[in-house]
């Protein structure tokens, strides 16, 4: 997914009709960075889409309602 800014989302994920955006930076974040995409797909999208996700290797923070920053083996276990 890529906004007419340039603006992406490496993966869009569905199970039971719900859609996830996610995306994936491979690095160790100490802090939350920008996520103004995932944010703008889930207030803009159509479809029910109740949570972004951007995947890293050490940042697990929720940073607003609908915004998680997970570990790799964190998401997965979110969506078990």
């Amino acid at each position: 997914y890529r906004t007419i800014h340039k603006a992406e989302i490496d993966f869009i994920f569905g199970k039971n009709g719900i859609v996830y955006p996610i995306e994936v930076k491979y690095k160790n974040l100490s802090k939350p960075m920008d996520s103004r995409v995932l944010k703008s797909f889930c207030d803009l999208s159509k479809i029910s889409c109740p949570n972004g996700y951007l995947i890293n290797l050490s940042l697990n923070q929720k940073i607003s309602d609908k915004i998680f920053f997970l570990t790799f083996i964190n998401f997965f276990d979110r969506l078990k």
